[in-house]
């Protein structure tokens, strides 16, 4: 009599253990395709980043150069103003695609989690 008793709480009990089991398991599996996307974002914008500074900074090399030389003349001014005109036209284009990076990484809750706990 108590044998048939304990049947049907054991076989409930598995059951929701089996599906809790599962929906972890579940839930672990989309929280690591989450982290692996983020981690992804996060790196592609550090690499854009990273490519907007080193031309940038090509540039702006090139003019404190062409600015240390000692016979300046015309020559040399209009290509300091060529460089500082690329420059300008480098920023504007890598704006896009960091400040669209950035805004992307930005919508990620664990990033906004983060925000809170800062602010306090």
């Amino acid at each position: 009599m108590t044998e048939s008793l304990f049947a049907p709480i054991i076989a409930i009990f598995s059951g929701i253990t089996l599906f809790l089991l599962s929906v972890f398991v579940i839930w672990w599996l989309f929280s690591r395709r989450a982290n692996y996307g983020r981690g992804r974002r996060i790196t592609m914008s550090q690499r854009d980043i990273l490519a907007s500074y080193n031309v940038i900074n090509k540039d702006a090399s090139k003019i404190s150069e062409i600015m240390k030389a000692e016979p300046f003349d015309e020559s040399r001014i209009n290509e300091a103003k060529f460089l500082a005109e690329r420059i300008n036209e480098n920023a504007e284009k890598m704006k896009k695609y960091v400040s669209q990076g950035i805004e992307k990484i930005g919508k990620y809750d664990v990033i906004k989690k983060y925000n809170k706990e800062f602010k306090k």
